[in-house]
């Protein structure tokens, strides 16, 4: 049986290029605080995200969403939970990945090394190596909206920023 045909230029359509990715660094309530502070670019799919403008490279998903994210040592993401499964792979550096309602269990990943966290279990990760590293994340169809901790939410509103009815990052004034 012959194979799905597929012109080269509905294959561009499908591919990402490294160079080409849009990074953003506000796609998420928690990257106000500077210990959380990253880039992120979507790769496949409209995965969970709080800034509606950070598009993703190649918009059709089966399924999944792939997100790169790119942190310096020390920095990385705070507890959140997504209804998916969300899977980590180290691309450059060390992670610990964290999880747990209050973070209290942990795991080093090394390069290349891979963690997949169930749905709805609260999780966080931290670059652990100098300089800046990227981190994949693959996440399963619903990845959102995310869910924050109330300390989460708190620590944004005393800085002036809130969630609204869309799940986007917006200054309290709006």
């Amino acid at each position: 049986m012959p194979s799905n045909e597929f012109t080269q230029a509905q294959m561009r359509g499908r591919t990402a290029r490294f160079k080409d990715l849009k990074f953003g660094e506000v796609a998420c309530l928690d990257t106000l605080f500077p210990e959380h502070a990253r880039k992120i670019a979507h790769v496949i799919g409209p995965a969970a995200c709080e800034d509606p403008a950070l598009c993703p490279a190649i918009p059709e998903a089966e399924d999944f969403h792939i997100v790169m994210i790119c942190a310096e040592q020390g920095k990385g993401v705070s507890l959140h939970s997504h209804p998916c499964v969300e899977v980590f792979m180290s691309l450059s550096g060390e992670w610990t990945i964290y999880w747990g309602d209050e973070g209290e269990h942990k795991s080093r990943l090394g390069l290349h090394d891979t963690i997949s966290v169930p749905a709805g279990i609260m999780r966080g990760f931290t670059c652990d190596t100098e300089g800046e590293h990227l981190l994949l994340a693959i996440n399963g169809e619903n990845s959102g909206p995310i869910e924050w901790p109330a300390k989460t939410l708190e620590d944004a509103k005393r800085q002036g920023y809130k969630l609204n009815a869309e799940e986007f990052v917006t200054p309290i004034s709006d």
